[in-house]
């Protein structure tokens, strides 16, 4: 082998590894259309990344994709459904709702889940009956920041604008 073909093979490895990337990149999103098959299908991934396009224009359609997702299991869209429980005054049932969602999450490994949930626990609730649980509010943070560096959580949408959340 001479010194030019291993550079050629070089490059064609080098090629490769970019093609495949950019194939990962472009299957990340589904094309409009097909973002909405797959969500009527039930896929849970597909409703939280619709349900954040629909929301713009029509709230109450894009909060009952956030929903399904949720129910679905979608850690991002379980998180998202249950952040505002603290913030906004909302009946019993759904605050039991939105904490079942952070535990579920937080269970499958995100974040800002836990984060939330530890405040949660931090202040307690009582419309539902959750008492005040500083050493799991302690655990919960800790596990967060166990997770790498500071930041919590990270949201990114199809243009590539986004925000990070820090402890």
């Amino acid at each position: 082998m001479t010194p030019n073909q291993g550079r050629r093979l070089s490059d064609a490895w080098e090629h490769a590894d970019t093609v495949q990337q950019l194939r990962r990149e472009r299957e990340q999103y589904l094309p409009p259309q097909a973002l909405a098959e797959a969500a009527k299908a039930g896929d849970a991934r597909a409703q939280y990344h619709l349900s954040r396009e629909v929301m713009a224009h029509d709230v109450d359609a894009g909060v009952k994709l956030l929903y399904a997702a949720a129910d679905g299991g979608f850690a991002e869209a379980q998180y998202h459904a249950g952040q505002p429980v603290r913030t906004r005054k909302s009946a019993p049932e759904t605050q039991c709702r939105a904490v079942g969602w952070l535990t579920a999450a937080a269970a499958q490994g995100h974040r800002g889940a836990m984060h939330e949930l530890g405040t949660i626990y931090a202040q307690g609730m009582k419309d539902i009956g959750l008492a005040r649980d500083p050493a799991r509010a302690r655990m919960l943070y800790k596990q967060a920041l166990d997770g790498g560096g500071d930041v919590l959580y990270r949201y990114t949408d199809r243009s590539g604008h986004g925000w990070e959340g820090a402890a």
